[in-house]
């Protein structure tokens, strides 16, 4: 078993968080050394934290408040760690400041940093301080050999911030699952002495804690009372049915969610709050108990099961509506997704450089080859299966089983499509066959497999007779006005229904290797001196390259959900062709059409311009232009152009 030396940020008996949970599900698979420092203040502390048989050392830290003495702390923890560095080939940091300690004495070790927080935002911080943290932090970010974020926003701030190039990896935070536990008698009582219904909050009373929320609540509703479980940093006001019980041991907070009517986190959202991932969320979701929590990008995954507010009158109107069971969905998968288990299996396998195995379906088309592509720039973290309709009838279940007990891929994403929107009106059993009985298999194998399943989809499920005035977001009203877009939509639905760890994603007139709407215009400016362009459907040329990235990232993430996945701006096919043409200074004259211009069997959409909302909340849109997308594809298509078109096309 490989060594790991884990330098904590916090004490031990510190309030139970990530890094002890960390420490202890990484012991099932590594040799741990716990490294921390005694505290010199006891807010946070716990005195009953559980037992553990993890190696800890705690030694006595001088406090970092001026520059002389954290070089004196520095020095002081140096000659604590000095005898254990040689002996562990891996030293786990979770805070630039462990860093700063032990940089200088770090020779054939390989080093992790394990960033749960934005800590340049925290509001105690003079402007001098965050900048000096920002610069040890970027040093930091270089000299890791393995970077982990508790949340996607973090992540992405960072890659902003620090430019950063390397690969990086989301293992958000978790929960500990119960099978039984014993009752915190003191608890009990204690909440059985509170009349009214019981909004709990358990964890740290911060700063960006919004006790006017809370204020405002307590006045506007007279038949609730809000009890608070955590150590305090604010001073809270003496107001009738506000309580604070104070600091407790984690064990006993499922005690205090028992007697719970609604578990609420009342936090000012600011950009610290902004990329943080919270662990009460996951412990609040597995009490079943009702949760209201403030809408910004992390809580998204989460929103199955909890409900959200935007201001202070949502929060009260919430509150008021609290009933028994209200949270009563099923949580087996959610709970089998996000242990501290999972978590650490996340670890050991990108750690022992097991590369995460990705099978593609479709794999010869113009997005899975993209895909191939992209995924093997990222050298030995992936293991590409690469497999074509001759490889893989996804309609023939017994090959589907067979092909994923074969390779039990960690990631399936489903390029194969019956897209012959024409043939489709035509070949209805074929359409359905394909697009939605052969999603179907691949969902219900990889729900079997616990794999995660990214199924592309199409704007087709939109009738396009929607007002042009903005984009079609996720959550908006499905409409199909062909065979094609119905049966899309129907393997949208059978991949919700048969597989909880899904990405279903829908773009709109993709483009890249093989057949396609711009090779098709590049040929035909061969032949012709005059062509015809449908000008009254629009919609967003989509360059496969850029979706493939977008998939890529995506699927690190567990924000499962639908995604609209296109470029940015919109084009009438029209539109698109002149701006083909212009690029390839090609002189051809383009005459505009409506659509009765061309008799097709499938009605298209009028106006299917897709919004790529849920992308954006979480800062994962990468998506370019399409004009600046389109630039990119001529110049990388070059080489067909030239074996095709010969001189005929210039640019």
């Amino acid at each position: 078993m490989k060594n790991i030396l884990m330098y904590l940020n916090i004490p031990w008996n510190f309030i139970k968080q990530r890094p002890q949970f960390m420490a202890e599900k990484l012991s099932r698979h590594f040799n741990i050394l716990v490294y921390y420092n005694k505290p010199y203040k006891n807010t946070y502390l716990i005195e009953s934290q559980e037992n553990s048989d993890i190696q800890r050392i705690a030694k006595p830290k001088i406090p970092r408040k001026h520059p002389i003495l954290k070089k004196l702390d520095n020095v002081l923890q140096h000659l604590y760690l000095k005898r254990y560095l040689r002996d562990y080939e891996y030293i786990w940091v979770m805070h630039p400041n462990e860093y700063e300690i032990l940089k200088a004495h770090l020779t054939h070790q390989k080093l992790i940093y394990d960033c749960m927080d934005d800590y340049s935002q925290f509001p105690h911080l003079s402007k001098q301080a965050k900048m000096e943290l920002k610069s040890l932090e970027e040093e930091l970010i270089q000299r890791a050999d393995y970077i982990f974020y508790t949340s996607q926003t973090l992540r992405e701030k960072h890659r902003q911030r620090y430019e950063i190039k390397k690969t990086t990896y989301v293992i958000n935070n978790a929960f500990e699952p119960i099978t039984e536990f014993e009752e915190d008698a003191t608890i009990k009582n204690y909440m059985k002495n509170i009349k009214h219904k019981k909004l709990v909050y358990i964890g740290a009373i911060a700063p960006w804690f919004d006790i006017e929320l809370i204020k405002q609540v307590l006045q506007a509703n007279q038949e609730i009372s809000v009890i608070l479980f955590g150590p305090s940093e604010i001073e809270l006001p003496n107001i009738e049915r506000l309580y604070h019980f104070g600091k407790i041991p984690h064990g006993s907070i499922y005690t205090a969610m028992k007697y719970a009517d609604a578990l609420i986190m009342p936090f000012c959202i600011n950009e610290l709050i902004l990329a943080v991932d919270p662990i009460k969320i996951y412990e609040y979701i597995y009490s079943g108990k009702p949760v209201i929590v403030p809408d910004y990008p992390e809580m998204d995954k989460f929103k199955e099961f909890v409900q959200v507010y935007h201001h202070a009158q949502e929060f009260i109107e919430l509150t008021h509506a609290i009933q028994e069971g209200q949270n009563s969905r099923s949580v087996d998968a959610f709970i089998a997704q996000n242990i501290w288990d999972a978590r650490a299996e996340q670890v050991k396998q990108i750690i022992h450089k097991a590369p995460i195995s990705v099978l593609i379906t479709g794999a010869k088309g113009q997005l899975g080859i993209e895909l191939s592509r992209e995924l093997d720039a990222y050298g030995d973290a992936y293991k590409i299966i690469e497999l074509d309709h001759n490889a893989l009838d996804i309609t023939d279940h017994g090959q589907v089983q067979v092909a994923l007990e074969t390779y039990r891929p960690h990631i399936v994403i489903n390029c194969a499509a019956y897209t012959q929107v024409d043939q489709c009106e035509i070949d209805i059993e074929k359409a359905y066959k394909v697009n939605e009985l052969g999603a179907k298999n691949l969902a219900m194998m990889c729900n079997q497999l616990e794999s995660k399943l990214i199924q592309v989809s199409t704007d087709y499920v939109f009738d396009g007779g929607t007002s042009m005035d903005k984009g079609l977001c996720e959550n908006d009203e499905v409409s199909p006005s062909n065979v094609y877009g119905h049966s899309k939509y129907a393997g949208e639905q059978a991949v919700r229904a048969h597989c909880p760890k899904h990405f279903i994603l829908r773009t709109a007139w993709l483009y890249g290797e093989g057949n396609n709407f711009v090779r098709t215009m590049l040929k035909l400016a061969q032949t012709n001196s005059e062509i015809n362009v449908v000008d009254d459907q629009f919609g967003t040329p989509t360059y496969a390259k850029d979706l493939a990235k977008v998939i890529i990232e995506l699927m690190q993430t567990e924000y499962y959900g639908t995604y609209h996945a296109t470029c940015e701006g919109s084009c009438s096919w029209y539109e698109f062709a002149c701006e083909i043409f212009r690029l390839k200074n090609i002189n051809i004259k383009v005459n505009q059409v409506t659509s009765e211009a061309f008799t097709r069997p499938a009605k298209r959409p009028k106006y299917a311009v897709l919004e790529n909302a849920n992308l954006k909340k979480l800062g994962l849109n990468t998506f370019r232009p399409w004009q600046e997308a389109l630039v990119d594809y001529l110049e990388e298509d070059k080489a067909w152009q030239e074996e095709y078109l010969g001189g005929h096309v210039n640019g």
